[in-house]
């Protein structure tokens, strides 16, 4: 199918990404909450990036390439820990483009929270590389991007730094202001704030592939509890990126089972 895309194309036109779909083959906590993301970031955000042909940060193991194009570039910078990501920002630099397309490409979840950290830490950590190598001569950027990509592009990559520190400092002043929640006042402002939770914790069982709605809900209702996990693998990357420890941080998979 990529071949044959790629045969009708416009010149513009030199990636494509497939969705990647975690197989389950642990029904675990962790490994339902990776799913779920993988489903949202897949199936919602890169869809809407590439309807709007906006830069879309690609999932490396299920991209496929206008070869000529992609050596004309220079390929992927093998220093960065998300080269994948990277690459999206200097493809609209040279004016190039990037399309969804339907076959998926299957992969494990981690199975284990150390292999998640780790794997989490080197995404993180590649984020941080990619902000700086793009955002050192902002005015270049914005130049040979446009605003629209230019605001994406840190939307979407100071989003996913951001939120690493958002998380587990709201569940923190949660436990330490949960006396004062029950206050009228603050009770009042929750009412009116209702519709933001309701949207994020509908996010879950909708994407969600647990068998059973009373899991799904469970899964939904904990998610906060995965984002926070973010904030550890943040804490990593930023110590590892102050101490120039930039290994690679290889991800370890189990077989199919």
């Amino acid at each position: 199918m990529a071949a044959a895309i790629f045969a009708t194309r416009d010149a513009s036109l030199v990636c494509l990404q497939a969705p990647l779909k975690i197989h389950l083959a642990h029904n675990k906590w962790l490994q339902n909450q990776f799913a779920i993301e993988y489903r949202i970031l897949f199936s919602l955000a890169l869809q809407v990036l590439g309807n709007l042909n906006m830069v879309m940060p690609l999932g490396g193991s299920s991209n496929h390439f206008h070869t000529e194009s992609l050596r004309k570039i220079g390929g992927w910078d093998a220093f960065n820990l998300t080269e994948d990501a990277e690459l999206s920002v200097r493809l609209a630099k040279n004016g190039f483009r990037t399309q969804m397309f339907s076959p998926p490409t299957i992969e494990n979840a981690p199975h284990s929270l150390s292999i998640w950290l780790n794997q989490r830490t080197r995404w993180l950590t590649g984020h941080i590389q990619t902000w700086c190598i793009h955002m050192r001569h902002p005015r270049d950027t914005l130049r040979l991007i446009g605003w629209r990509n230019f605001l994406g592009f840190n939307a979407i990559i100071l989003g996913r730094l951001f939120s690493g520190l958002l998380h587990a400092s709201y569940l923190i002043y949660l436990l330490f202001a949960w006396p004062d929640l029950i206050s009228p006042q603050t009770s009042l402002i929750i009412y009116w704030a209702t519709p933001i939770p309701i949207i994020l914790f509908s996010v879950g069982p909708i994407y969600s592939s647990a068998p059973t709605w009373p899991h799904k809900i469970w899964l939904s209702l904990t998610q906060p509890f995965y984002w926070a996990l973010t904030s550890l693998a943040l804490l990593s990357a930023c110590w590892r990126i102050l101490t120039n420890n930039l290994g690679w941080l290889k991800t370890s998979y189990r077989p199919y089972e």
